[in-house]
Order: structure tokens, then C-alpha cells, then sequence
């Protein structure tokens, strides 16, 4: 297996292994971890104690905070043999020994916490960003990029189709072809997910996972293994209303350092809220989806009344109808003459009530979108109406529709009279 891989985007191979990695994550202070080194060395030194970790060993924080517990057992245990026996000298320098390390574990402590909440809030303003996509495709390829805000130089997301696994879009920082790399590696070749995968646990326990020896691993992805060089890495699955659909890969390869159990809590909190997001990107094509088909029924119940109300079918006021010889009764006032001139139109005009409404819109100047708007019918009913009108007023155009239609209503307009009963020439 070679000991280099694509490279940084620069032209430049990611180190070999051994070459310059460390297990710290870049926002614990290092001092934290030099200091504890320190510790344990000299408790090593005091005690005889022989689980001190070498110089060249690394050190993350997990692994500190349990050799320091650890040393502290072994002060103890050494101070417990009294001064008699290990001389008064040595006593006091285990005691002030003892003082060191406890403020040395409340020390790391507090930058674990402080680590902690500064990537609960990186989390949080990373899904915050990804709120503004409404598709699962724009989900899909736009979450390994965001991953990165985590601490992570590459991600790889991957969707389970058949019970295989299918990676589907890559970031890498800096060098987009090993990204492309990545995806058709995890793509041309899908794994099918049995025992003999790690992934295989993420889809039964729905929970993230950390590997820390990858190359050595033979249940790690083969291709993926020779292609990315991972040293560790960890996954979290994509859950979607109560099913996984999917996984994320992440690790920190190009910025030198092995992942650790907060990598892994980093990367799980973000993927289960990217799963609420996809549900709701689901729901919401469901809901468009929806309102189409909705849109179609309602637009096809329209055509049909429409066709009902041609020029075969008389839409008559009730009344209109007399025996020959009856009286004529005169219309009653009902306070305004909305009513009645709607009537009037419908009984003296060729055009249906609903062609006389669309009319009237199309003479204020409305697009047959704006008169669907108006009207809740579809744009393409409207289209319908205004076939029948050209028609039946033999208009060539809207603009001579709507002429025809303002010269009806100003022959309909009462002449003015005066006090007398007389024509008023006010306006002439």
C-alpha cells in the first residue's frame, strides 16, 4: 500500500504515516496535554510508575484525563508506604506531585468542556446554514462541504439503495479530484452491507462510530481504504422518518491529526439533524406534489362546468320565464344595481356569467394569471374562457374583446336629466 495519496490541491502528497500526526484537536490547547505529559513523567520518575506515556506517544485528551487518574492511584499507593519508609525529601515531592496533577486534571477538564460547548455551537450553525435548502438532492451535495466547520478536512456521503452501500458526494478541502475519486470509488463497486462491513452496525444501532486503525481494519471499505489512506475516521448514519438512509464519513487527514470520541458526538449530532432536514425537504416535495395533482383536479372540474355553460344552456334568472299573457313585474330595488346588472348581462349577452367575470378582469387589464389568481381557477380555465369570448363577440383579440365589452356597458349608462326630467346638456 503506498504511503501517499492524491495530496493537498497543491501539488503536494499528504505525509506518510508517522510523519508529523498527532491526536490533539486543534482547538485544545496544547499547553493542557504538555502539561499532563509532564506530570506523568515525573510521577513515573517518583513512583516507579511504568504506564507513563513516551515523548513520541500521542496524547489526546480521553487518554490524559485516564493516565492521570491513573497516577494519581500510584501517588497514592506510593505515599500510603509512610515517610519512615520513603524519606521525608521524597514525601513532600509526591505531595506537591499530587497538588500538580489534581489542578493539572481540573485544567483539561475545563478545556474539554470548553471544547465541547464551542462544538456543540459549530454543529448548531452549521445545520442553521443548510436551512435555507429545500430539495434532498441540494441536502445531499451540499452537506460533506459543510462538515468541515466540524474539523474536518474530507467527508464522503453515501446512500443505502438494495442494501448496498453508494457513495454519492465527496468534499475534500482543497482538492476537489480526490473527492470525485472518493465517490466513484465508493460508487463503482457498492458494497453490500453484511456482517463483514463496519457500516452494517450504523443501520442496526443507528449510532456513530469511531475507527482508529483504519488501514489495519479489514472490515473498513478496500477501495476506499487505498484510495483516501484514512488513518481514522468516523461515520454517523442518516436516519429518516425511523429509517437509515444513508452515512457520513468524515475524518481530519488533512489537517494531521487521528479523530476521537468527540469527532464522533460532533458528527453524529449533525447527521441526525441533517435527517430532520431531509424529512422536512420530503414533506415539503410531497406537499408541492400534492398541490399540483390538486391544481389539475380543480382545473379539470373548471373545464367541465365550463362546458356546461355554453351557448346551449340559458342561464336565467329564476322568474325570467312568463306565459304568454302574464303581467310583467317590475324588478325589485335592493339597494344597489350590482345584482341587477349581472343579472342584465347574463340574460342579454351571449357570454356565460363566468366569461362575463373573466371579461371584466381582462378590461382592468389583468393576465390570465392574475384572473386565475383572482378567480382560484387555473391559469389554463382562464385561457379556456377567453377562447369562448373571442368567439362568441367575434373579437380577433383581447383588445377588441374588451372594446366591444366598454361599449356595451356605456350604451347601458342612463342618459343625465335635470330637476325637470328633462336631458341635462351639463356635460355637453
Amino acid at each position: 500500500m503506498p504511503t501517499t495519496n492524491a495530496g493537498d490541491g497543491g501539488g503536494r502528497p499528504y505525509p506518510a504515516r508517522g510523519e508529523g500526526w498527532f491526536s490533539r484537536r486543534p482547538e485544545l490547547p496544547r499547553r493542557e496535554l504538555e502539561r499532563a505529559r509532564s506530570i506523568l513523567q515525573l510521577v513515573a520518575r517518583l513512583t516507579g510508575w511504568d504506564c507513563a506515556p513516551l515523548s513520541i506517544t500521542p496524547l489526546d485528551p480521553h487518554t490524559a484525563e485516564m493516565t492521570l487518574a491513573a497516577a494519581q492511584d500510584a501517588i497514592t499507593e506510593r505515599l500510603a508506604a509512610g515517610v519512615e519508609r520513603i524519606g521525608a525529601e521524597t514525601h513532600a515531592e509526591l505531595i506537591a506531585a499530587l497538588t500538580r496533577l489534581g489542578q493539572a486534571r481540573i485544567s483539561l477538564r475545563d478545556a474539554m468542556l470548553a471544547q465541547r460547548t464551542s462544538t456543540l455551537a459549530d454543529v448548531r450553525n452549521t445545520l442553521s446554514r443548510l436551512r435555507d435548502l429545500s430539495t434532498v438532492q441540494d441536502l445531499i451535495t451540499r452537506a460533506p462541504a459543510e462538515v468541515e466547520k466540524l474539523g474536518f478536512g474530507r467527508a464522503l456521503l453515501s446512500q443505502i439503495q438494495n442494501s448496498r452501500w453508494v457513495a454519492r458526494s465527496a468534499y475534500v478541502r482543497g482538492d476537489p479530484g480526490l473527492a470525485a475519486l472518493m465517490v466513484k470509488a465508493g460508487s463503482t463497486d457498492p458494497v453490500l452491507l453484511d456482517q463483514q462491513v463496519l457500516e452494517t452496525g450504523m443501520v442496526h444501532r443507528r449510532q456513530p462510530i469511531l475507527i482508529k486503525d483504519a488501514q489495519a481494519n479489514p472490515q473498513v471499505h478496500p477501495l476506499l481504504k487505498i484510495v483516501t489512506g484514512s488513518r481514522s475516521y468516523v461515520a454517523a448514519p442518516i436516519v429518516s422518518m425511523s429509517t437509515v438512509i444513508g452515512f457520513m464519513h468524515a475524518d481530519a487527514y488533512t489537517d494531521q491529526r487521528h479523530v476521537d470520541t468527540l469527532d464522533r458526538e460532533a458528527i453524529g449530532l449533525f447527521m441526525e439533524g441533517l435527517g430532520y432536514a431531509i424529512e422536512r425537504a420530503v414533506f415539503a416535495d410531497r406537499m408541492l406534489a400534492l398541490r399540483d395533482q390538486l391544481c389539475t383536479y380543480t382545473a379539470g372540474i373548471s373545464d367541465l362546468m365550463a362546458s356546461f355553460t355554453e351557448d346551449d344552456v340559458s342561464l336565467k334568472p329564476p322568474g325570467s320565464l312568463k306565459l304568454p299573457g302574464a303581467p310583467v313585474e317590475p324588478v325589485r330595488d335592493i339597494g344597489t344595481n350590482v345584482l341587477a346588472r349581472a343579472i342584465e348581462d347574463v340574460v342579454d349577452s351571449p357570454l356565460t356569467r363566468r366569461e362575463i367575470e373573466v371579461l371584466r378582469h381582462m378590461a382592468d387589464g389583468a393576465t390570465n394569471a392574475r384572473i386565475a389568481t383572482r378567480l382560484m381557477v387555473s391559469e389554463g380555465t382562464v385561457k379556456v374562457h377567453v377562447k369562448h369570448i373571442l368567439r362568441k363577440l367575434g373579437a380577433t383579440n383581447r383588445a377588441e374583446a374588451v372594446s366591444c365589452y366598454l361599449n356595451t356597458m356605456q350604451r347601458r349608462q342612463p342618459e343625465p336629466t335635470g330637476s325637470s326630467g328633462k336631458k341635462s346638456h351639463w356635460h355637453s
